[in-house]
């Protein structure tokens, strides 16, 4: 959630900074350089690293991890 903190009291004013997804669950969320940040999800017992843009939440890119079990 993005805060508005001249008026951090003022809910309607907060939005999403990623979308929600249906199916996995965030874990983790760390801003790097500019409007980057590296979000941590876990899909079907396993971990997925993306890149999303802060200010928007669009995909970058989909980090490959090893499998399972690797």
């Amino acid at each position: 959630v993005k805060v508005d903190f001249e008026s951090p009291s003022t809910p309607d004013k907060w939005r999403d900074a990623l979308p929600e997804h249906e199916m996995d669950l965030l874990e983790n969320a760390v801003a790097i350089k500019g409007d980057t940040v590296v979000v941590e999800y876990l899909r079907n017992v396993t971990s997925v690293l993306q890149l999303r843009r802060l200010s928007s939440g669009e995909l970058i890119e989909e980090l490959e991890l090893p499998g399972l079990g690797s």
